[in-house]
């Protein structure tokens, strides 16, 4: 996911200024030959292409260099997957199989809201499916609404998403969010899923307690004289207690 998420600052950042695109893209791309019309073209193409992302095909076949080509299809994509992703996906089908043409689908699957279409992702099926799951947990009936119950929720949806019933990743991610609402940072909500969930959120409570000592180290939070910072507060909880007293000493050398 972080070559994903590097790859697509790169995208974000052309789609920003028309007028340097094409540099952008050379520097997210690595060495490309690109056709010296295309610098020119480029700009132009991509504006015509957010005002009719429906003929992304045809307004991008001017650009003769590929990959510039296929960047310029997708940002059609970007516009029309949320509206029409059947349109948008007949796009991406016009893009040789490879990396650009499975970002292309992951792009359509993230945008329409519908995980089904992960299948087409290809390399990002499994990213896509994430992603896609960490955008519904928030949206399933919460703890509050019963524990039973939203266990049960998370399940079918877990199931309905293509996940396997022993696939952890979906508890985990769901944990995740839960915990992640408060602090302090509370593992006892875990005692109450059954195992193997239970472990799973323990799991997932634990990697939040790194992330957040991370934060605490990475943003300066605390200068060691006085109690950790209330981001790192818990509850009583051996495990996390023997973490925070292994890793203060990258905050407090």
């Amino acid at each position: 996911m972080r070559y994903l998420a590097a790859m697509w600052r790169c995208r974000t950042r052309t789609r920003v200024v028309l007028s340097s695109a094409l540099p952008a893209l050379v520097a997210c791309s690595g060495a490309v030959e690109v056709v010296p019309s295309d610098a020119a073209a480029l700009p132009v193409a991509l504006s015509a292409v957010e005002a009719e992302p429906a003929r992304s095909v045809e307004l991008c076949a001017e650009l003769a260099t590929p990959s510039i080509r296929h960047d310029c299809m997708l940002h059609g994509v970007e516009h029309l997957a949320r509206r029409d992703p059947d349109a948008a996906s007949g796009i991406c089908a016009r893009i040789p199989a490879g990396l650009d043409a499975d970002e292309c689908f992951f792009q359509v699957a993230e945008r329409s809201r519908q995980p089904a279409r992960c299948a087409q992702a290809g390399r990002f099926e499994e990213d896509c499916r994430m992603h896609a799951w960490s955008a519904r947990v928030p949206h399933l009936a919460g703890p509050a609404d019963g524990a039973a119950e939203w266990r049960l929720a998370l399940s079918e949806a877990a199931a309905e998403m293509g996940f396997d019933a022993d696939d952890a990743r979906p508890w985990v991610a769901a944990a995740r969010f839960i915990l992640g609402r408060d602090t302090p940072l509370d593992r006892a909500f875990c005692d109450g899923w059954p195992v193997p969930q239970r472990t799973h959120c323990r799991v997932a409570g634990r990697d939040l307690f790194h992330d957040r000592i991370n934060h605490v180290r990475d943003a300066r939070k605390w200068d060691c004289e006085g109690p950790p910072p209330a981001l790192l507060a818990f509850t009583q909880d051996d495990e996390l207690d023997a973490i925070l007293s292994q890793r203060r000493v990258e905050i407090c050398p």
